[in-house]
């Protein structure tokens, strides 16, 4: 009984918490469709649904007893959608990409060591960069430096996370589940209109769903452990993946208490498997980096421990300091405040956030408010890295179809959320994979409420939106095909 109890406290728990943040994007949402056009929006959005929906119709008629047929969709559209926005966006890096790309050229050439060992340098500020560095160095080196080849590089990145995608909702759902959610996520034109930029973003995502894939898999003996090591790499390119790490061990607490603690031994197994490769692999990364001399101290901890809660309070640095440039950011100045005494700086920031919580709280507050719905609501800004070569109107009638993409997602994900809010399901994949994206999601949006919180921050719930979406409206689907299937065997009967 008490076992029963803690699982529908737990499962019901998570289902309502994530509920009402969703309920939050959707209401946010509506707050910004009614600051521009809302009709515009409102049938943009819902055209989309029913889009959605009858592409659902179709794929479950052309493509349910087709996968390799799906896969070959994914990866075609993915690769004309790249490739033709590549050739027309004709971007180049700016601001803190192109310092990355910058760092990449010089760990080449042998003066990386200088800049990281720099206290007054980017790579010194923000050292848990380094992983990422190292990999577009590596692209580099193969593509003999040239800027093509890491564009290539991010294309086959793009569309190797759409197929994964694929595969993980194939297995775990269905085939025409499968290509709806991948094709809705690879033609978001937030990401088509990113995917233009040499980004650590589209790196990341891809090991996290591989770490994922290789999580739910249970026919594969080693895939523990490899999603372990997939999910490590996400943090080495990424920190805020970490999120999905404990996304992770709360799925396992769930699993566990799903089955009244019968499967409790072999959960503690996969989980201590999963998290030893983990950290295996961090420790490797970080001990390869420093005996290298590639950087002074830890790779995975930042040397500003604080920067990102200061930018989750307020828009300018503690010294009151603003960004003038990638390299001369906010961070920048205030370190040179304090004569670049890092200890000095994260003393300082660490007081004045207590500061800010505790003797300033309703304008603190009222930042945080203001922050969230922005970024809930607001227009992602991955355009704004594109450069000068696309002309407004066209990025201004992608930011409005965005929009509406955006919105569809959030609504059929909300409304499904409503409607299976009642409905508890067996043990199965498809529910580990349904509740480890809404525990992901959740994460991500409450560690935003902390944190700085730019619109093209949302890319990773991008694509768990796309999951939970697609995956609640196959749900509902169903239910009503089980419906009617048990309402005509009834009739039988009487008849």
């Amino acid at each position: 009984m008490i076992t029963k109890a803690l699982n529908r406290i737990t499962e019901y728990g998570i289902r309502v918490i994530f509920l009402l943040s969703i309920s939050f994007y959707f209401f946010v949402q509506i707050f910004y469709a009614f600051k521009g056009n809302a009709l515009a929006y409102a049938a943009g959005a819902l055209s989309l649904c029913l889009l959605l929906f009858f592409a659902y119709l179709f794929f479950r008629k052309f493509f349910a007893e087709r996968p390799l047929g799906g896969a070959l969709l994914v990866v075609g559209i993915s690769l004309c959608v790249y490739i033709g926005w590549a050739f027309y966006s004709k971007s180049q890096p700016t601001n803190d990409y192109k310092v990355l790309i910058d760092g990449a050229r010089a760990m080449l050439d042998g003066s990386f060591g200088e800049l990281s060992h720099d206290k007054e340098n980017y790579f010194y500020f923000y050292n848990f960069q380094t992983g990422y560095v190292i990999y577009l160095a590596a692209v580099l080196k193969l593509s003999g430096g040239s800027l093509i080849g890491l564009k290539v590089a991010e294309i086959i990145i793009l569309t190797l996370s759409n197929l994964v995608l694929y595969l993980i909702l194939k297995k775990f759902v269905s085939t025409e589940i499968s290509i709806l959610c991948s094709l809705s996520y690879c033609l978001l034109l937030f990401n088509v209109a990113g995917s233009c930029i040499i980004n650590n973003q589209h790196l990341s995502t891809l090991t996290v769903l591989c770490g994922v894939y290789f999580l739910l898999n249970k026919n594969f003996k080693g895939s523990k452990c490899l999603a372990g090591a997939f999910l490590a790499l996400s943090y080495i390119f990424r920190q805020s993946c970490v999120i999905f790490l404990i996304a992770v061990f709360c799925l396992y607490i769930v699993k566990t208490l799903r089955s009244g603690f019968k499967t409790i031994k072999n959960d503690i197994i996969e989980l201590a498997l999963t998290a030893l490769s983990y950290f295996a692999v961090l420790l490797l990364f970080d001990f390869s980096v420093r005996a290298l001399d590639i950087v002074p101290l830890s790779a995975l901890s930042g040397n500003l421990k604080y920067f990102k809660f200061v930018l989750g309070i307020q828009d300018v640095g503690i010294t009151g300091s603003k960004n003038e440039s990638a390299l001369k950011t906010h961070v920048y100045f205030d370190l040179a405040h304090y004569g670049f005494d890092y200890d000095l700086y994260n003393s300082e920031s660490k007081r004045y956030i207590l500061n800010c919580y505790f003797n300033d709280t309703y304008n603190t507050l009222r930042y945080i408010c203001k922050k969230l719905v922005s970024f809930v609501g607001g227009t992602d800004n991955q355009y704004y890295f594109i450069g000068n070569q696309v002309s407004g109107k066209v990025i201004s009638g992608m930011c409005f179809i965005g929009n509406c993409q955006y919105y569809a997602l959030t609504f059929i994900t909300f409304v499904g959320g409503i409607i299976l809010s009642v409905k508890r399901k067996n043990s199965s994949e498809s529910e580990n994979l349904l509740m480890f994206s809404r525990i992901a999601f959740i994460g991500f949006f409450l560690v935003h409420i902390f944190i700085e919180a730019q619109t093209r921050y949302r890319f990773d719930q991008y694509w768990l939106l796309s999951v939970i979406a697609a995956t609640q409206l196959h749900c509902i689907i169903e239910m009503r095909g089980v419906g009617k299937k048990r309402r005509l065997k009834t009739k039988k009967r009487e008849g």
